[in-house]
């Protein structure tokens, strides 16, 4: 899902960042966490702010069997495809009909994924094996698989030069593919139990959050080269870019927090 910047209308940058917020579900509420957003995720839902809390209204909610791990949208024609790791497939789900949906079978252990907005491409991380599934979305067909290293966990797509990035959680390591022909352009040695990443599509930077180091890798795009690493909170797993203002945002599992990194400073590391 392409992250783009939201102005609210006193022409601020909008991010919603993790913190407890009440959710409205008819006459009772849920208090959960919201996790990252930036850009086109903090512009699909529509806050309503009273004093402290932050009020969204759920609109529906879609039953999926067998226990759904990642989510991403094609913007084109509004399809949602969740991996679900318990029946090894993908649901595709109509965003204007969600009674309309189905499953395309992939390989063992569908996990992160992502959406190449620019030819209608989904790409599926194959976390029990060392594939990545391709998935074209105009019909829902699957493609040849592409290689790539152990446990592959997060997907993401450079929009801007369709370049496909896999974080390898059992070899650490980033593997860069090529959109156009899906062949694997090299292989990128980051820190320990990389899952999550986040691209800039505006500098064509990559950002690898490694769980088990405690770091966040830092790559140039143009040649997919580590510049390096900086420390993070315990257990860094998520990853989101500000693609307007370079801010990095990382969500730290076990010590409860988020950094916040200033993106424009990553040519230091080069």
């Amino acid at each position: 899902m392409r992250a783009r910047g939201r102005t609210s209308r006193n022409g601020a940058a909008v991010t919603w960042l993790a913190r407890a917020t009440v959710l409205a579900v008819g006459a009772a509420t849920l208090t959960v966490p919201l996790g990252i957003m930036t850009g086109a995720e903090a512009a699909r839902v529509q806050p309503r702010t009273n004093g402290q809390t932050t009020s969204l209204a759920i609109i529906n909610v879609i039953g999926i069997a067998g226990g759904p791990k990642d989510i991403a949208i094609n913007d084109g024609d509004d399809t949602i495809y969740v991996t679900v790791t318990g029946t090894d497939s993908v649901s595709a789900i109509s965003g204007n009909e969600t009674d309309d949906s189905s499953a395309i079978t992939v390989i063992d252990g569908p996990w992160g994924l992502a959406v190449d907005q620019s030819d209608d491409t989904v790409y599926v991380a194959n976390n029990y094996v060392t594939f990545l599934s391709v998935i074209r979305g105009s019909d829902d067909s699957v493609m040849a698989p592409i290689s790539v290293g152990s446990a592959p966990q997060g997907v993401a797509v450079n929009q801007e030069d369709d370049t496909v990035y896999v974080t390898n959680e059992g070899s650490n390591t980033l593997t860069a593919i090529r959109g156009s022909d899906d062949s694997v352009l090299r292989t990128v040695s980051v820190g320990l139990g990389p899952i999550g990443l986040a691209v800039n599509d505006r500098d064509d930077t990559v950002y690898v959050a490694n769980n088990n180091a405690n770091t966040l890798t830092i790559i140039r795009g143009s040649d997919d080269s580590a510049l390096g690493a900086i420390p993070v909170g315990t257990s860094p797993r998520g990853v989101a870019v500000n693609q307007e203002d370079d801010t990095v945002y990382v969500a730290n599992s076990i010590d409860n927090s988020i950094s916040v990194i200033n993106g424009r400073n990553s040519d230091d590391y080069a």
